[in-house]
Parts: structure tokens; sequence; C-alpha cells
């Protein structure tokens, strides 16, 4: 098996590299809900559209420190912000489906290998995060929903 993007020289390597890089993904994402929470930032409507525009502007990111421009990469973005917004002002359980949705995005970019100008690890660490973060924002407005009513 040859090295390369998504691909390590020996299988139980790529195992263990998939494993830690979700795992700290998810990490990573449940330190936020508790900052989040702690700092009652969790009660601004706005900061679920904030944190799913900042994620997605990783990719644009990494494009531009490798010094060129992709146009997949910025469409996407700029689309994934039109569409964040708008359901931002509509539907707030939106916003973790998106993020759910970004997260699917993630693990497809790593298993179709897209893109050398992704660090290795980082659609797999992104999807987690994203993932984790969705489904508390799922679970958070499901909940808040049914407190209020």
């Amino acid at each position: 098996m040859a090295a390369g993007r998504g691909n390590f020289p020996i299988a139980g390597t790529w195992v263990i590299n998939v494993l830690v890089s979700t795992s700290i993904g998810a990490m990573v994402a449940v330190l936020i809900i508790g900052l989040a929470k702690l700092n009652k930032f969790d009660k601004d409507r706005s900061f679920f559209p904030t944190l799913t525009i900042v994620i997605a502007s990783y990719y644009p990111l990494f494009g531009v420190l490798e010094s060129r421009f992709i146009w997949h990469e910025w469409m996407f973005f700029v689309l994934f912000t039109l569409i964040t917004l708008y359901w931002y002002s509509r539907y707030t359980l939106a916003i973790g489906v998106l993020l759910i949705g970004h997260g699917l995005y993630d693990f497809a970019m790593h298993i179709l290998s897209v893109g050398n100008h992704i660090p290795q690890w980082w659609p797999m660490f992104c999807g987690a995060l994203d993932i984790t973060l969705g489904s508390w924002v799922l679970w958070y407005c499901t909940n808040k929903v049914k407190s209020v009513g």
C-alpha cells in the first residue's frame, strides 16, 4: 500500500490515526460545549450559526495557506454560510443538521482523499467535532422547546 493522502504505509497505523483524530475531534467538541455552557454562550442564538460558519471557513483557509485558490472550497463555504444564515433566522434546529452535514462532508473528503491542501488528520478530526456539536445543537434545541412548551 503506497503512502499518500488518506493512506498510511501500514494498515494498523492508518486505523490508529483515524481513531486518534476522531477521538480528539470529539473531545474538543465536548470542551467547546462545556465552555459554551459555562459562559452561557448557548443562551445567545447567534452562537450556533457563528460556530457553524467558523468551522466551515477552515477548508478555504487551508487552501490559502497552501497558496492556492480552490474554487470548490470557496463555493462550498459561501453556500454553507448563506444556508446557515437563512435557516438561522427561521429554524435554529437546522443549524444542528447543517453541522452534522458538514461532518459527513468531512468524512467524504477523507474517504475520497480529495484536497491535498488539507492536513491528513483534519477531515476525521473535524468530522467528529462537527457531528458531536451538531448532535448537541439538536439536543439543546429540542430540549429547550420541550421545557418552554
